[in-house]
């Protein structure tokens, strides 16, 4: 089973096997402190639908298992319609709060920026009609209701572009504009927002390659000194025999001597 936002992860998946697929979207949210405690955000569903050699009912079969853990889960015969009311929701929200640094709060249902959202709402609805998808929920309403929870949610785009990580913009808006392009709408917003998204998501991970040199580079600084470990052992020795065996000066005379000696042309040959 498939939990991924935007469009084209059962396709990906897919490609690797030819076993039976579930797809699904989940609202869940939550904060992992460690790998036995996660904080559980936002009390919502999961939603799921067949997908590739499986059936409605097996949707119903995972969502009752998910429920009966606690969690949330609602199965369809036809996931699609949630799906896209899922993929305007995050393709807008997500990336409206990438580029303002603003949690999903009040701000996206009201004033200037309120219309901003609803406008790429509108533009996403367009997309949805063209593509033949009557949406199971209206991403407006959507948008409104999270903000009246009363929790500013950080959106994890926001919290990618923040932490210098590779977003999702890739399967969430990007794949809404290119739905579009395929339907013939044009969806002006969608594609602003896109482009803005990917080149402030290709500076952060500049600056995280940066970041990651200059600590290697630090690390290199701060390190001792690696030593070659036969001169090591040849200064060693040199320094026991300048202690116990003082040298001596050597008289010019026999200093010349020597020199005749160790000459070329004095060595015997016979």
């Amino acid at each position: 089973m498939t939990v991924q936002n935007g469009l084209g992860a059962e396709e990906i998946v897919g490609a690797h096997g030819d076993w039976p697929l579930l797809s699904s979207v989940t609202f869940m949210s939550g904060t992992r402190h460690d790998d036995t405690h996660v904080e559980y955000i936002l009390d919502t569903a999961t939603w799921i639908g067949p997908y590739r050699g499986t059936t409605p009912d097996d949707a119903r079969a995972v969502a009752d298992l998910i429920v009966s853990s606690g969690l949330k889960a609602e199965a369809f015969d036809d996931l699609r319609p949630a799906q896209w009311s899922k993929l305007i929701f995050n393709a807008t929200v997500n990336a409206v709060a990438a580029l303002t640094g603003l949690p999903h709060d009040f701000h996206f249902a009201e004033g200037l920026l309120g219309d901003l959202v609803h406008g790429l709402v509108d533009e996403g609805k367009a997309a949805a009609r063209a593509a033949g998808v009557e949406l199971g929920e209206d991403p407006w309403e959507m948008n409104v209701l999270a903000t009246q929870r009363g929790h500013a949610h950080r959106p994890s785009m926001l919290e990618d572009v923040e932490a210098h990580r590779r977003t999702e913009i890739e399967s969430i808006t990007g794949a809404l504009v290119r739905e579009a392009s395929r339907a013939g709408v044009e969806v002006p917003l969608h594609t602003a927002l896109y482009r803005l998204v990917r080149a402030k998501e290709a500076r952060s991970l500049r600056s995280r390659r940066q970041l990651q040199r200059n600590r290697r580079t630090i690390a290199r600084r701060r390190a001792p000194a690696r030593r070659d470990p036969a001169a090591a052992l040849m200064n060693s020795h040199s320094g026991r025999r300048s202690k116990t065996a003082p040298t001596r000066r050597i008289s010019r005379p026999i200093l010349s001597s020597i020199q005749k000696a160790s000459s070329p042309r004095s060595r015997r040959t016979d």
